[in-house]
This record gives C-alpha cells, sequence and structure tokens, in this order.
C-alpha cells in the first residue's frame, strides 16, 4: 500500500508537464508489446502513456504508466511503475522501479530489488544493494548502503558515505564528515580527532 500511494503521487504529480514535454518530443503511443528490440509494435523512438509489455527485452523513450517485462530499458523518462528482472531508466524516475536490478540516472520514488543503483535519490533505496553515486535525500535499507552525500537515514549491515546527515544504524557505520549519529558496533567519522575517529556503539556529531 506505501509503494502504490508513493506512485499514484508521483504519478499526478508529474504526468501533466511530462505529457507537454513529450508531445513535443516524440510520438506516444497508448500501448507497447515487444519480443526484444527491434521485434516490437512500437519502435525505440516511441514513447509509451499507457501500458508496455517487454516479454524478453524492449526499449523506448519515455513511459507513463505501466511497465512489466524481463528487461525493460527506458532512454528517457519513466513516471510510474515499473516491474522486471532489469529495470534501467536513463533519466528520471518518478514512481516505483521493481526487480531484481534497478538502474536509473535520478530517482523520485522507491527503488526496491536484489541490487539499486542511482546516481541522485530523492526517496528510498529498499535492497541488498544500495548504490547512490551522487547525492541522497531519504532512505537507504538494506545490507550494503552507499552514498556520495547523504541526509537522511541509511539502516543496514555496512553503511558508507562520504559526508552523511541524519542516522546511520547498521554493524559498520561509515563516514568522512558526519552530522548526526551513528549507531552500530563500528563507527567511523574520519574527519573526528585521530582518538574519536572509531567509536563502538554510538557517536554523535553536530
Amino acid at each position: 500500500m506505501f509503494h502504490l500511494l508513493i506512485c499514484l503521487t508521483m504519478l499526478c504529480g508529474m504526468t501533466s508537464l511530462y505529457a507537454d514535454e513529450c508531445v513535443d518530443s516524440c510520438d506516444v503511443k497508448p500501448f507497447q508489446l515487444a519480443l526484444f528490440n527491434p521485434l516490437q509494435l512500437q519502435t525505440e523512438d516511441n514513447s509509451i502513456s499507457g501500458l508496455r509489455i517487454d516479454l524478453i527485452f524492449g526499449v523506448n523513450q519515455n513511459l507513463t504508466g505501466l511497465d512489466f517485462g524481463m528487461v525493460n530499458l527506458l532512454n528517457g523518462n519513466l513516471t510510474g511503475l515499473q516491474v522486471g528482472l532489469v529495470n534501467n531508466v536513463e533519466d528520471c524516475v518518478f514512481g516505483l522501479q521493481q526487480g531484481v536490478l534497478n538502474l536509473a540516472d535520478t530517482v523520485m520514488g522507491v527503488q526496491e530489488g536484489f541490487v539499486n543503483m542511482t546516481c541522485t535519490l530523492y526517496g528510498w533505496q529498499n535492497g541488498i544493494v544500495n548504490i547512490s553515486k551522487d547525492e541522497m535525500v531519504g532512505v537507504q535499507s538494506g545490507i550494503f548502503n552507499q552514498s556520495c552525500k547523504g541526509e537522511g537515514l541509511q539502516l543496514g549491515i555496512v553503511n558508507m558515505s562520504s559526508q552523511f546527515e541524519g542516522l546511520q544504524l547498521g554493524l559498520v557505520n561509515y563516514t568522512d564528515d558526519l552530522i548526526g549519529l551513528q549507531l552500530g558496533l563500528i563507527n567511523i567519522d574520519v574527519n573526528a580527532t585521530a582518538t574519536y575517529a572509531y567509536l563502538p556503539i554510538f557517536r554523535a556529531c553536530w
């Protein structure tokens, strides 16, 4: 239910803006059925506003709505829900990606799977491995969580961030620069004084 609410909120907020952009830039089709690219009903230059089903591998520009398949690739943006073994959005996700491997440049919503990777996250990554290469604002929950600049919550076995503001909760918590709390067996703040760079159980820094 939580995931559905997020998707609906993102969808309602972004559909109008996205649709205007898409009409100007490319043809929009209501339905896509793909065996593998280029063996698909609509060419990869088309955008989909409605439903896409990728039996093996499908490629399109943008998608607003529902995307289901084994390997789902978008060269532009996703606004809605994407479910598959591998999900790859070259630009922005406004909604939910759910699969074994989820990839996107920017996520404003949720990535849920075994491995989740993005450059910029505003929302939630939930999986075994969660990586936000640049900025993370929100929550990462999993076994291994990594961000360059994080703000919010990291919850996992190993949590790493070059800069972190908020709460890191795990067995091993690592950052170069902390503003907030670390709770775990090993807490590392590289920029702290040498005596306090490594602390067990608890660290607070403001």
